[in-house]
This record gives C-alpha cells, structure tokens and sequence, in this order.
C-alpha cells in the first residue's frame, strides 16, 4: 500500500495575481484477490473491500470506477462485468490497447434501481477442443511477503475428481532468502486444518 500527498500553489486567476494551496492526496492499494479467493482470479468490490458502494464523495468534482475488461485473446479467457457499463474507454497504454469499462458515481442514473454499487468481474474459459484436459491433481506455488516475519510460502493443490482422496508427498525447493520454520506450517484442507501424516 502506498500513499502520497504533495501540496502545490496554484493560481486562482488567469493574471496571476491571486495564489492559494492546492493539497493532493493519492492511494495505492494492492490486493492479492488470487490467494484470498481460492485460487480464483474473480473478484468484485465487496469480496475487496467488504462492503459495496452507495454513493460518490460528497466534494468530488468527478468521480468513476475504470475496470480494465480488454480481451485475453492470449490466455483464451473472456471476461463478463456486471453491472453493465453505461460507457466504456478506449485507451492506448505501452503500445497496447486496453478497454476499460467506466462507472460514472456522479450520474443519477448509475444509483437508480438500487444504492448499492457492487462491480464484479468474472472469468470465462471457453470450450475448446484444442485445450487440454485438467489434471487430476495439479498445483500452483507462490511467495509473499519479505524478510523473516512476513516472508512465507503458499502452494496450493488442487483435487479435481468427483469423489476420490488421493496421498499427496511434497517436495518443496525453498528460495536461499527465505528461512522456513517447521513451527509455522499450517495445512488447512476444505477451510479446516489439517495435519500432515508424516
């Protein structure tokens, strides 16, 4: 998370005469909605922030939500946000063009139906033949944090069959910055914890 003010004098009129302070303040939170979520890249205001939203700032002289809903022709993924957008921007960034659908807080119409806003974007993965099939058992790692209070290891291992458990030995090649503690290993199976066999 990051935040940044800066305060900048600004003039009040074309002929420079009057000057008064203008304070800037700007928020920069990261989410990892990929962990929380399961293992699910879908995500929406409430699963973010608990809670959805009912109106724009009072003071604001605009104010609008942009969700990036460009096309993962690469990944074969097709996106769906709901609520429909009333208008969606086209935008060039770094050679690559990104659509974004845009919530407009200030428009009458956007609070009509209902005072609560809650934007959610999905994943969709069509069928197609030439994709191939999931595996039974397959797993996905990942490291978070940094440093020997919040560094950590996650991985994730996924069970598809309909009914059947399966032994699962993992063999973990750990990182030479990170130092694991066998204290802190947590297993937790279908929300609850687990523990290992040996």
């Amino acid at each position: 998370m990051g935040f940044l003010a800066a305060s900048l004098s600004v003039v009040q009129d074309a002929s420079c005469l009057a000057v008064s302070w203008e304070l800037r303040q700007t928020l920069t939170v990261v989410f990892d909605t990929f962990s929380s979520g399961q293992g699910k890249k879908d995500w929406s205001l409430f699963k973010m922030f608990s809670r959805t939203l009912t109106d724009a700032c009072p003071l604001a002289s605009q104010s609008k939500v942009y969700v990036d809903i460009s096309p993962k022709n690469k990944e074969k993924e097709l996106l769906e946000v709901t609520p429909p957008p009333a208008s969606v921007h086209e935008a060039i960034v770094q050679g690559d063009k990104r659509t974004y659908a845009v919530y407009d807080l200030l428009s009458p119409s956007l609070f009509n139906t209902s005072r609560s806003l809650n934007v959610q974007l999905k994943w969709k993965r069509p069928q197609d033949s030439s994709d191939l099939p999931t595996p039974i058992l397959h797993a996905q790692r990942y490291v978070s944090g940094y440093g020997l209070q919040t560094g950590e290891i996650s991985t994730l291992i996924y069970n598809t069959h309909p009914y059947r458990a399966f032994p699962v030995i993992l063999l973990e090649t750990v990182p030479w910055y990170l130092r694991l503690y066998v204290h802190t290993l947590t297993i937790i199976t279908k929300g609850k914890e687990n523990k290992p066999s040996k």
